[in-house]
């Protein structure tokens, strides 16, 4: 082979190979985000557990994918992907968050008993066959696990386009959060407002209104405000950007698509301010088919029927090829002013009751999510900052 081409080709594989390295974390939400203009929320971390488990019994090119895409460069790295996660997760589902995350594969196949037992003490997600011959009690068995396990919050995630009788594999994970807040906002001061949509035009949205510290940035070079603040779990805030204008949400989400680190370097220079802030309280449901974000990410061989790199999954008497069909998420994100305390007396919790009609001094400034918004709820993990969801508000629908 002519060295000059073998130089290039092997300089276009590390490009490509470095063109995913972690981009489950850094660019998978912001493709869906971005992708149109409609209120939505989403959980990249949460799909990793599935596809960190299927990726440590992986081999050949669907492993080195799913290392890159994951941001693993040792394959001991596999064992902490949830172990770090697993004590703060457990604290948010013991509270404010319902987690639901299994791999559903063809009851033909014979798995190997490592890859089902204990799969969600030490990976977060269960592992369970079931037939999909009859697809439409395939279908009504994974939506009822759902539909129970979110107690009737989440419904339908799966429809009749994704099963057949050749379905192999399919990953389902479903989540609803409704987070408590450190410090409440008080619900007698919230009132309808005007809230700008991105063509300009205006609508009434319940506002929540409190006059409190958070943590601030005004981001003169990307046109946005964003605040932070923290929420009842140990760790856990959510941090909220708006363009100033009505129609500069798509331009940001491209740019940070572009550039994750943007929010790293913002929140790096947020500083602690007095503020009046006024927040919509708003439900966002939204259903995600990851498979086709995931294929444009670089993760292929998974979903290859002939060549997944999932064999070592079976046992070695076993004559079927299994693989990958579809991946599904379907999220259900509230935020009002208690979260799931908003029906026990207020007067049992700390509440900033400062009267919202307060007048601004030099020193309170004034912080209004009255435009279409990113948010992003994060959770501190050791010395990691992990985001657990990314959503967009564009307006009540």
């Amino acid at each position: 082979m002519n060295t000059r081409f073998l130089v290039i080709l092997v300089c276009f594989s590390l490009y490509a190979s470095c063109n995913i390295f972690d981009s489950l974390r850094k660019k998978l939400a912001m493709e869906v985000l971005k992708s149109r203009p409609v209120n939505m929320v989403v959980s990249s971390l949460i799909l990793r557990l599935p596809l960190c488990k299927l990726a440590s019994e992986a081999d050949g090119q669907c492993k080195t994918e799913l290392l890159s895409a994951l941001g693993m460069d040792k394959e001991n790295m596999f064992k902490t992907c949830y172990s770090n996660l697993k004590n703060d997760l457990s604290i948010l589902t013991d509270s404010d968050l319902v987690l639901l995350n299994k791999i559903f594969v063809n009851y033909t196949f014979n798995l190997k008993s490592s890859f089902i037992t204990d799969s969600w003490l030490k990976h977060g997600v269960h592992v369970e066959k079931i037939s999909f011959k009859y697809k439409q009690a395939a279908k009504s068995f994974i939506n009822r696990w759902v539909d129970v396990g979110t107690y009737k919050r989440i419904t339908d995630i799966v429809d009749d386009k994704d099963i057949d009788q050749s379905t192999s594999m399919i990953i389902i994970n479903a989540a609803h959060m409704k987070p408590s807040w450190e410090f409440p906002f008080n619900i007698k001061y919230t009132a309808p407002k005007t809230f700008r949509l991105k063509n300009n035009s205006l609508i009434s949205v319940p506002m929540m209104v409190k006059v409190d510290q958070a943590l601030y940035y005004d981001d003169q070079i990307n046109d946005v405000e964003m605040i932070s603040i923290h929420l009842g779990a140990r760790g856990v805030s959510i941090c909220i950007v708006v363009p100033n204008t009505a129609n500069g949400l798509p331009g940001f989400l491209d740019k940070l698509s572009k550039n994750p680190n943007i929010m790293i370097r913002n929140r790096r220079n947020m500083k602690w301010t007095h503020l009046k802030m006024e927040l919509p309280r708003f439900k966002i449901k939204f259903l995600v088919d990851w498979t086709e974000y995931l294929k444009k990410l670089g993760i292929k061989s998974i979903f290859n029927q002939q060549t997944s790199g999932l064999n070592s999954l079976l046992t070695d008497n076993a004559k079927n090829k299994i693989y990958l069909n579809k991946v599904k998420q379907k999220v259900f994100f509230e935020l009002d002013e208690m979260g799931p305390y908003r029906q026990i007396n207020p007067s049992e919790f700390m509440i900033q009751d400062i009267p919202p009609n307060v007048k601004l001094s030099g020193n309170l400034k004034y912080f209004s999510a009255s435009k279409p918004f990113y948010f992003v709820v994060t959770m501190e993990s050791g010395n990691t900052v992990e985001e657990l969801f990314n959503g967009v508000y564009y307006g009540s629908e």
